[in-house]
């Protein structure tokens, strides 16, 4: 006598094509998320180096310096220039001697220099509240030599390099840059520190 077992039922057809389905639909749905998450990330990425694309093309580098002394006429100029490729918004202008901030040209240089008479020869610019173009140059102080000043004259052309300033400016995207107290003597320091927004100084040089 054989051992014989009946034959098992097969699962209806439509429950192996409803299993069949689901995987599918898990699978899809999950390739979906997959693409979804990748395509998110990539449009993140692109933003993110657009912003940074856009706000290098818009960075301000503004830098103080001194010229002339030996040309004829003989002129003493203290300048600041940008030297970025983007606009700065000058915010704010500190100017130092000796420790101490002043607020004119002319207070600077009755302390520094003995001026007490400008006869014309001494010219001012104010920057605070300006914007500079890329390029732009602007002399802050140009003082002329005349035989009333010599002396006055050749005082400043010693004191112009123990000055100190401190800028702070931002480019047109509002990203903002407030340099350390630096000297004319000094090397420029090519990565000032940035900030959020800028501080009103205490004492701003205005002209």
């Amino acid at each position: 006598m054989s051992d014989t077992h009946p034959p098992q039922p097969m699962p209806p057809a439509h429950e192996n094509a409803t299993r069949s389905r689901h995987w599918s639909d898990w699978l899809l749905s999950a390739a979906a998320l997959l693409i979804s998450a990748v395509s998110l990330w990539v449009a993140f990425d692109t933003q993110k180096s657009n912003r940074a694309l856009v706000a290098e093309a818009a960075w301000p580098f503004v830098q103080v310096y001194t010229s002339g002394g030996n040309d004829t006429p003989r002129v003493l100029t203290l300048n600041m220039s940008n030297a970025g490729i983007g606009p700065a918004k000058i915010k704010s202008f500190e100017v130092f001697w000796n420790g101490h901030a002043y607020a004119s040209t002319a207070a600077l240089m009755k302390d520094c220099c003995g001026l007490t008479q400008a006869d014309g020869m001494l010219g001012t610019s104010s920057v605070a509240g300006t914007v500079l173009r890329p390029g732009d140059s602007v002399p802050l102080i140009r003082f002329v030599q005349s035989d009333a000043n010599e002396a006055s004259w050749s005082a400043f052309r010693a004191q112009r390099f123990k000055l100190t300033h401190r800028i702070c400016f931002c480019s047109v995207l509002d990203e903002c840059w407030l340099t350390r107290p630096q000297a004319l003597a000094d090397t420029q320091d090519l990565e000032p520190p940035k900030v959020d927004a800028c501080p009103m100084p205490a004492v701003s040089f205005a002209d």
